[in-house]
């Protein structure tokens, strides 16, 4: 097995611990650990496969702590996935990896209180950090690396920012525009967490977007005028919020539309007629929307 460069023992239910020996297979370029029932630590022999491009072990049992050495080889990997296990990362402030990720999701492990700097990659498209206990402002230097989000969830942290759209934005001489990060974004989640102020109305050029979830935030002020100029949205949730004003009639022009929740709000006036939303005021419509919450919503007579 010396030679092996491709070993995936994904969903079963092997338990125990990863051998110690594992470090010695030197050609191996994928591994896959993940959905079983493993209750251990990460060797730091893992650290030595300086082949390696995947390694995942989701949704286990693996507890301890990750450091630095556990990467100290791994100069090709490219997908990082250990969600769903009780990790701690303790690296010092200023490492640099010897990587380049691409994918990566570390979800419920502890990463916070401060947010991980050393995730300054250059080639992201999936990076899931949710659940990770950060109560941290996001850094400038995280927006403002060349890479091009397909995929980002930082929900369910305690993420500051003094404004939402100093979160997103950045100034380029008089006007603030989107961080490149977010051009290509499909899906983006940042429920749940400590985000003020308003939804900017630069957000509607974020037209990629197939997903958007701001709920459980203290976002405060009206709904962007033009959110139906964003064709590509699917899922929409602005829920557990602060927002005032109307519904933008807009909003109906959002025909791919599947799933809109709008409750919890200080939204006022009529739920726009017409196309999506009128599916819910014609039993006979046949739209595509199949989930909406609306409720919390002050109606105005007539």
């Amino acid at each position: 097995m010396s030679f092996l460069s491709h070993l995936d023992l994904s969903h079963n239910q092997l338990k125990d611990t990863i051998s110690k020996n594992i470090g010695q297979l030197s050609f191996l370029s994928f591994l896959d650990l993940s959905h079983n029932l493993l209750n251990d630590t990460i060797s730091k022999n893992i650290g030595q496969l300086s082949e390696l491009r995947v390694l995942r072990a989701t949704d286990n049992l693996l507890y301890g702590v990750i450091s630095e050495d556990h990467f100290s080889k791994l100069t090709k990997l490219e997908e990082l996935s250990l969600g769903h296990n009780s990790l701690s990362f303790n690296v010092t402030s200023d490492w640099v990896p010897p990587f380049h990720l691409q994918y990566v999701d570390l979800s419920f492990c502890k990463l916070g209180p401060n947010f991980p700097e050393w995730l300054t990659q250059e080639n992201f498209l999936i990076l899931d950090l949710s659940n990770t206990g950060i109560s941290d402002v996001v850094p400038d230097s995280f927006w403002n690396l060349p890479y091009q989000f397909s995929d980002l969830n930082l929900s369910n942290n305690q993420i500051r920012a003094n404004e939402f759209y100093s979160l997103l934005l950045v100034r380029s001489g008089l006007e603030l525009n989107f961080t490149n990060t977010l051009t290509f974004a499909n899906n983006m989640d940042l429920s749940t967490n400590c985000l003020d102020g308003e939804i900017p109305e630069s957000i509607v050029n974020l037209v990629g977007l197939q997903s958007l979830n701001l709920s459980g935030n203290h976002l405060t002020g009206q709904i962007p005028t033009k959110i139906g100029d964003m064709e590509s949205m699917l899922s929409l949730d602005l829920s557990r919020n602060s927002l005032s004003g109307l519904i933008p009639p807009s909003l109906t022009e959002l025909t791919f539309l599947g799933d809109l929740n709008l409750s919890f709000n200080n939204l006022s006036g009529r739920i726009p007629r017409g196309s999506q939303l009128q599916t819910f005021t014609d039993a006979t419509s046949k739209g595509k929307l199949r989930s909406m919450w609306a409720s919390n919503l002050q109606r105005m007579p007539g």
